[in-house]
């Protein structure tokens, strides 16, 4: 599922995008649980901008939020995932050219765990 928005005039723009996703196991053709598909994420992206004749502004903040994941190939899941991005740019003209710059800041936390249920007995 996911919804998005936009305002915007001739000097400035807002825009937000989200997403969220949920899966949960399955069963094969024997009838057998197979759990190694469970997941549930969020992303989220909010972006802004404003300019006038000599320069311009951009900044974009992303989040993504993994409550858990089941990795079909690994015994190991992740439990919690976090991330969370900072992008800034701007530009400005100059009489001698331009000025660009651009800065960016990215933070993730995660966890994860041995599934029991995956371990060979």
């Amino acid at each position: 599922m996911g919804i998005g928005a936009r305002i915007a005039s001739q000097h400035m723009r807002l825009d937000y995008q989200g997403a969220y996703v949920d899966a949960d196991s399955y069963q094969d053709g024997n009838g057998d649980k197979v759990l190694e598909t469970l997941y549930r994420a969020q992303n989220h992206v909010l972006t802004t901008a404003i300019r006038d004749e000599k320069q311009q502004l951009a900044v974009k903040l992303t989040h993504q939020s993994i409550r858990f994941q089941g990795f079909p190939n690994q015994y190991m899941d992740m439990t919690n995932n976090k991330s969370y991005d900072l992008t800034a740019r701007y530009l400005r003209q100059l009489e001698a050219g331009e000025f660009k710059g651009q800065v960016n800041w990215h933070n993730v936390k995660h966890e994860m765990v041995f599934s029991a249920l995956k371990k060979p007995a």
